[in-house]
């Protein structure tokens, strides 16, 4: 059995690209900084911050570009894209990892809070 579902939350690291593809799709390009605490080898606590590249496409894209800023803490659903990319100059080929998003939910929207008070 294949599945292939992410969900990932974490905050913008930089502001949201928007760009139009040749079709006409609006694209949006976020990186997403998430944080994994765990312990270490002698019980100490620890964190690391990996930045993950998410696509987005479409009228989210549209969303994401006008509504999101650099911090905002945003949860992602999507599934994951490998890209294969070949050097030119020496032909070594490389595989990127990206997110492509299915779904956005903004957690600092103010209706997040709104709801979770009522």
């Amino acid at each position: 059995m294949n599945y292939d579902r992410l969900l990932i939350a974490g905050r913008l690291a930089e502001p949201v690209a928007l760009r139009v593809t040749s079709k006409g799709t609006h694209a949006a390009s976020l990186m997403l900084e998430v944080k994994r605490r765990y312990r270490g080898a002698n019980g100490e606590r620890k964190e690391s911050t990996a930045v993950l590249p998410v696509s987005v496409y479409g009228l989210p894209a549209s969303y994401a570009a006008t509504h999101l800023k650099t911090g905002d803490q945003v949860l992602i659903e999507g599934h994951h894209r490998v890209e294969e990319r070949t050097n030119a100059d020496t032909g070594v080929t490389t595989h990127f990892l990206s997110i492509v998003a299915d779904y956005v939910d903004y957690l600092n929207n103010p209706r997040h809070k709104e709801e979770a008070a009522s």
